[in-house]
């Protein structure tokens, strides 16, 4: 990883927990991007509560994510992704990145999210009530 995309990483990470605050067990930040398009759900888990909240990623955070995947592109055989999810469990980050070849087109954005969800919370039901 170099430098760039280590700083992008860490800046993701900090917008994340700015956004969610410290009393989170688990945060996930889903972005979904094309060229000049880019689109970030943030979801989190309290410590009290096993059912993640949606909300929206916003400008700040999407602007962070477009930046990752530009700079990525730069790095890795000129490919970007076209979608990551970065998760922040008990305080440790990980990224997974779906390049173009994996990502599926066929299905809605919904259910590629709801998908993610799933993965990472283990379940797919997801409280919308904070947007």
């Amino acid at each position: 990883m170099n430098t760039v995309i280590e700083e992008l990483f860490q800046s993701i990470g900090n917008q994340i927990l700015d956004m969610v605050g410290d009393d989170v067990s688990k945060a996930l930040a889903y972005a979904e991007a094309d060229d000049g398009v880019i689109s970030v759900s943030l979801f989190f888990a309290r410590q009290d509560c096993k059912i993640p909240i949606f909300n929206f990623g916003g400008k700040d955070l999407s602007d962070l994510f477009y930046s990752l995947r530009e700079e990525w592109g730069k790095q890795d055989a000129k490919v970007e992704w076209s979608s990551s999810a970065y998760f922040i469990s008990n305080g440790k980050p990980t990224l997974e990145v779906i390049y173009p070849d994996k990502f599926n087109k066929e299905v809605s954005e919904s259910v590629r999210r709801s998908a993610i969800v799933e993965k990472y919370f283990g379940s797919a039901r997801i409280d919308y009530s904070q947007v």
